[in-house]
């Protein structure tokens, strides 16, 4: 995969431009939750063998890369715009003393490849210690999992105002009533993203949990 290319917004021709302006100055963000429904998913990675949580990571991360505010970013010269694709930072928990790691899978657009090459460095990863694990490139999606607990709310205070990468974590799905409920939570940068963009997000990533299969 070539490295991904920073694309300027064409100042002209910017529905958002005010808005991000706006919310840039505020430093305004927001927090979501939501429950998306990932019973067929879970059917299919039983069925085939296939891990849920990196499985999960590669759907997460395409359907980032449908979505360009989630891919907003601003350059070197302060020029805002967005990357042509983002790769997941995510976490590996370590159960010998309950701590985890962060590392950077780069994306693929091909899943298969994608999910083998996340399962792996989750393995590589899992004998690694400290916060920080690898290189973390600047075109980012900040991908997290509380797999303890369902959640109902989760917000994600960060200090950084100019952090324009969302923040997606999911806790524990439940079943209830023939669906299997996954709670995902989105922490947005206003300047980035609007209500609108979350709730394609969160609509597009169940339409492709409903139609997951990695192995086509």
């Amino acid at each position: 995969m070539k490295k991904a290319e920073f694309l300027p917004f064409d100042p002209g021709n910017w529905p958002r431009r005010s808005h991000f302006e706006h919310y840039r100055k505020s430093g305004c963000s927001f927090n979501l939750t939501a429950k998306v429904n990932i019973r067929s998913f879970l059917d299919t990675c039983r069925r085939t063998g296939v891990r849920s949580y990196p499985a999960l990571a590669v759907l997460v991360t395409q359907t980032v890369n449908r979505i360009p505010e989630f891919r907003t970013a601003v350059d070197a010269d302060g020029r805002p715009g967005y990357w042509e694709y983002v790769s997941p930072s995510l976490p590996v928990f370590h159960e010998e003393d309950h701590t985890f790691s962060c590392f950077c899978t780069p994306y693929d657009p091909d899943a298969r490849n994608f999910y083998d090459a996340l399962t792996a460095d989750l393995e590589r990863r899992s004998r690694e210690r400290g916060i920080l694990l690898g290189e973390f490139p600047p075109n980012l999606v900040h991908l997290s999992c509380l797999p303890w607990f369902p959640t109902t709310a989760f917000s994600l205070e960060l200090q950084d105002a100019g952090c324009l990468a969302p923040v997606i974590t999911w806790g524990r799905y439940e079943s209830a009533d023939g669906r299997t409920l996954l709670p995902v939570s989105l922490r947005l940068n206003h300047a980035a993203a609007d209500g609108w963009h979350a709730s394609l997000f969160l609509r597009l990533l169940e339409e492709s949990a409903a139609n997951f299969n990695i192995l086509s």
